[in-house]
């Protein structure tokens, strides 16, 4: 016995419920419904959840190709600030499109190294990466200074012995 259920391929109108009930039997594919021409469809309960799944779909539809032509206007930045152009060296604005390292100069000797910082277990009291940079910078740096400064992780991606303390566990044996 054949089954009195409509088969509806794709996305449809509103119409394509009705229509087969008017017209009679169609021809299968995509896009075409199948009632037999005694077909009851689920009644008006039934069409109205089609109509709200059909509109929902539409304004969902939309809503992406608005979405769509939006993400199609957006034009990135410039990597070339007004940092660049004025060759503010002092500025973090700026090389946008390179990797920039902080750096200090040490006042007794002149060098340039990456900041670094003695922990000391017995006087320190925060034991993560961020605590101890940020005592670092707080004592090294006045004021609002210390806070522009971003540490990404609670534990470090490397370790460095100093020169002097490897010299001295050479020497010791340690």
């Amino acid at each position: 016995m054949a089954s009195r259920l409509p088969l509806i391929c794709g996305s449809h109108l509103a119409s394509s419920v009705l229509k087969p009930l008017l017209a009679g039997p169609r021809r299968l594919g995509c896009g075409s419904s199948v009632f037999p021409p005694s077909a009851k469809v689920g009644g008006p309960k039934a069409q109205v959840e089609h109509l709200a799944w059909f509109w929902q779909r539409v304004i969902e539809n939309e809503k992406k190709s608005e979405l769509d032509t939006s993400i199609e206007q957006w034009v990135p930045a410039s990597r070339i600030t007004e940092a660049d152009e004025t060759n503010d060296t002092t500025s973090v604005n700026r090389s946008l499109d390179k990797c920039l390292y902080f750096v200090v100069k040490n006042r007794k000797t002149g060098v340039w190294t990456f900041p670094a910082f003695k922990y000391n277990p017995d006087t320190d009291t925060t034991y993560d990466l961020k605590g101890q940079v940020s005592r670092f910078m707080t004592r090294s740096f006045a004021g609002s200074e210390a806070s522009r400064f971003w540490v990404t992780s609670d534990w470090p991606a490397g370790t460095f012995i100093h020169p002097a303390q490897n010299m001295k566990q050479t020497l010791v044996g340690a």
